[in-house]
């Protein structure tokens, strides 16, 4: 054989390997896909971060030291601020340092917490730590922060074991809720 046969011999064998490669590729994307697809309506609308009329998490209002939306004060795990603002008419804003154990790093859990404060127009950022924690600061409405946290659980792969609740002060001019890190 000439050598620009062998040439072109050997581009198709490599055309051919690539397709089977990308193949094999594109059924193992859609096998995780599969894998981790909603499997219904109200569970494509958390995972897109609409979380509809979800209640707040019973979790952070037992730490808030509240029974419930509008619930009575009690001792939770924070530390109080003074001069909490309105909220155009959505009630008290309050920022909040809360800290995240269990499945939280590698599983999206950042990104769903963007994608829900977004929803809520809420502000702050979030954080992994080297601990295997993730960290955030949020700010808002506390019943709508409630909402993003319960909104942060929903997904099967996430694990919320634990969580630091600290109230600090607000922070006026800011305007997103932003993924820190790497």
């Amino acid at each position: 054989m000439s050598p620009d046969t062998w040439i072109l011999v050997s581009v198709l064998l490599l055309a051919a390997a690539a397709l089977i490669f990308r193949r094999k590729i594109i059924e193992q994307i859609d096998a995780l896909r599969e894998q981790y697809a909603p499997r219904d309506t109200e569970e494509m609308d958390l995972a897109a971060g609409a979380g509809g009329d979800m209640p707040p998490d019973p979790e952070f209002m037992r730490l808030l030291g509240r029974n419930g939306p509008g619930g009575q004060a009690g001792s939770g795990r924070t530390a109080g601020t003074e001069g909490t603002e309105m909220d155009n008419g959505t009630g008290a804003r309050k920022r909040f340092h809360i800290v995240f154990w269990g499945k939280v790093q590698g599983v999206g859990f950042r990104y769903q917490a963007m994608y829900a404060a977004e929803a809520r127009r809420l502000t702050g950022w979030i954080l992994n730590r080297e601990d295997g924690a993730v960290e955030m600061e949020v700010q808002g409405p506390e019943e709508e922060i409630g909402k993003m946290i319960s909104h942060m659980r929903q997904p099967r792969w996430i694990r919320i074991l634990s969580m630091d609740v600290n109230e600090v002060p607000l922070k006026e001019n800011e305007r997103s809720f932003r993924v820190l890190g790497y």
